[in-house]
């Protein structure tokens, strides 16, 4: 409690007497309370088991570093547009009336996807590209060949002796 002071009159406050120890206690000092962690530094306690529920940042990329979905563009040549064009139109080059248009566009995307291929090697679509090439070279000629053979008859009236 408090006493007065002697001097002023006024009563000043004495700091709360210690408990008493019991007899096996002698060595052992209360527990402390743990400080509070500073902003940016993990707090002390199960932090490890946290860590794999919080996302992780990802820093900046580097430029020009290799990708881990290089087996997908091995696959699908999703960089090379012309590439997989050639290829969509090469295939689509096997219906015979649009085989006239679609044959010689094949060829055509089929060389500018190779030539992206040989400038940049990371784009991939070699074989779509040769595929649109090989497609829209055979489709044109048995179409563009048919048609010829067609005017051919038309033209003799249809006599071949």
């Amino acid at each position: 409690m408090a006493e007065p002071d002697d001097k002023s009159g006024a009563f000043e406050e004495q700091p709360p007497a210690k408990p008493a120890r019991a007899e096996g206690d002698e060595g052992i000092q209360p527990a402390r309370p743990q400080p509070k962690p500073r902003p940016g530094q993990p707090p002390p306690d199960d932090w490890d088991d946290d860590d794999r529920d919080r996302p992780r940042r990802r820093g900046p990329r580097a430029p020009n570093v290799r990708r881990e979905d290089d087996a997908v563009a091995t696959i699908i040549p999703y960089r090379n547009g012309m590439a997989l064009a050639a290829y969509y139109v090469g295939v689509f080059s096997l219906i015979p009336c649009i085989a006239l248009i679609l044959g010689p566009l094949g060829i055509i995307f089929g060389i500018i996807g190779l030539r992206r291929v040989n400038a940049n090697p990371e784009v991939k679509g070699t074989g779509h590209a040769i595929a649109g090439i090989v497609l829209g070279s055979i489709t044109s000629l048995a179409n563009y060949g048919l048609l010829v053979l067609f005017f051919l008859g038309v033209l003799t009236g249809g006599r071949f002796r």
